[in-house]
């Protein structure tokens, strides 16, 4: 869950980066433009860092490349649906529901629907 939410955090970043420089109305003047790139860098470092304690957190488990997959694909869609979100103007509850994105990064979950995948790809080549 950390990986996704480091995910999240970075690729907001990005997003949030991207549209300082390449909008107008997202930064204004020199005010807008510096609490934006501010706001850009302290995603940036909090991703960093949630990445970091969930690699240190996984232990041994880091190794496997496979288990990212998922939560960095979550996570970086999540963050790119919230970013636009946020740069658009929306209401809080429409910001918070792309979060349930992240539920699919959960280990339960995943295998569940690896688990329904895998058995529905099975059942067709019978």
């Amino acid at each position: 869950m950390l990986i996704a939410m480091a995910a999240t955090a970075l690729a907001m970043a990005v997003f949030v980066l991207v549209a300082t420089f390449a909008g107008e109305n997202v930064a204004g003047d020199g005010a807008g433009r510096f609490w934006a790139l501010l706001f850009a860098a302290g995603l940036g470092l909090s991703g960093l860092f949630l990445g970091m304690l969930g690699l240190v957190l996984l232990g041994e488990g880091a190794r496997e490349r496979g288990r990212y997959l998922v939560p960095v694909a979550t996570g970086i869609a999540t963050g790119a649906i919230i970013g636009a979100l946020v740069l658009d103007g929306a209401s809080r509850g429409a910001v918070l529901a792309p979060l349930l994105l992240l539920l699919l990064a959960t280990p339960p979950l995943r295998e569940g629907l690896g688990w329904l995948m895998r058995r529905g790809a099975g059942g067709r080549t019978r």
